[in-house]
């Protein structure tokens, strides 16, 4: 199945539901989230916090390099599609870029994001929830018309990629005050 058959397949299985549910979900990958929860683990540990900043930082980082120096005339689906007389749908209000297509940096992330999380929970159920929630945030991108499943699934092999690397090199950090929460420590010192 060519990425053009495979896109027009999702494409053609739209429905309320997922029109409704789709465009917030997407925000699941989005840069701005992904800070939010790096900033917030730093509540729980300083270690987790770096970790996740990092690993979105560094994913997007290389998605955008591939994107802006390699791939930079790959087409959106709504220009691809329209450049061979195709009209797809897409739903109302969303605005949809033309380049930049492969691949998407929304998973990346989020697959950095939600991966690095199930590093820190140690239920298989939680993990699994997780794992849900990354190849939900990257489907809605599909869902979306902002890019083919080939660039959804570049984008994930990405997030994955650079997190278990950065993983492996944040786990051999050895400072005590990394495995502490920043309350923690700014508790500590009101106290002297």
């Amino acid at each position: 199945m060519t990425k053009a058959e495979s896109f027009l397949w999702i494409n053609n299985s739209h429905n309320r539901f997922l029109d409704f549910f789709m465009p917030p979900v997407t925000f699941l990958g989005d840069g701005i989230f992904a800070v939010i929860i790096s900033i917030l683990m730093i509540l729980y540990k300083i270690r987790y916090s770096i970790f996740l900043f990092l690993s979105y930082l560094l994913s997007g980082l290389f998605v955008q390099l591939l994107k802006r120096l390699i791939f930079s005339d790959f087409l959106r689906p709504v220009a691809y599609f329209r450049e061979l007389g195709i009209e797809i749908y897409t739903l109302p209000g969303i605005e949809i870029p033309n380049h930049y297509s492969f691949p998407s940096g929304h998973t990346a992330t989020a697959f950095a994001l939600y991966l690095g999380i199930s590093f820190f929970v140690r239920s298989w159920y939680w993990k699994l929830a997780l794992l849900i929630l990354a190849m939900i945030a990257g489907f809605s991108r599909i869902y979306l018309a902002m890019h083919f499943p080939v660039d959804v699934i570049a984008g994930s092999l990405i997030g994955v990629l650079v997190t278990f690397i950065l993983f492996n090199w944040i786990s051999g950090w050895k400072k005590d005050w990394l495995d502490v929460s920043l309350p923690s420590i700014i508790f500590k010192q009101a106290k002297k």
